[in-house]
């Protein structure tokens, strides 16, 4: 199973010490930080896979597939999407077609 999620935060909390006298400022480079993570269940194994990209798209996605691919060649894999444009996206489904080009029908490794 794998799925991803976009973690996303605009405020930075915390505390610093300083004179009370005086208003401590700590510079913030990035205001609206944003990170994604994929991640991979196997349901036979319990074992959980996580991968942190610098971005979510079609070659992140693509890449992945393809290492959960090689670690467990024979397993099925059940992805679960949200529908981001990515995931439907050209470049997607034509690798997923290409798992499928050499199979009958009734053979193929997904079906969307």
């Amino acid at each position: 199973m794998v799925d991803e999620c976009h973690l996303l935060w605009k405020d930075v909390n915390g505390y610093v010490w300083g004179k009370t006298s005086e208003r401590v400022s700590v510079p913030v480079g990035n205001v609206r930080c944003k990170q994604t993570y994929f991640g991979a269940f196997d349901y036979k194994t319990k074992e959980f896979f996580i991968s942190k990209p610098k971005k979510a798209n079609c070659e992140t996605t693509t890449g992945l597939l393809k290492y959960l691919q090689f670690i467990s060649p024979q397993a099925k894999i059940l992805i679960i999407w949200d529908g981001a444009s990515y995931h439907r996206s050209g470049q997607i489904k034509e690798y997923l077609d290409s798992l499928n080009a050499e199979l009958e029908k009734e053979q193929w490794l997904y079906n969307l």
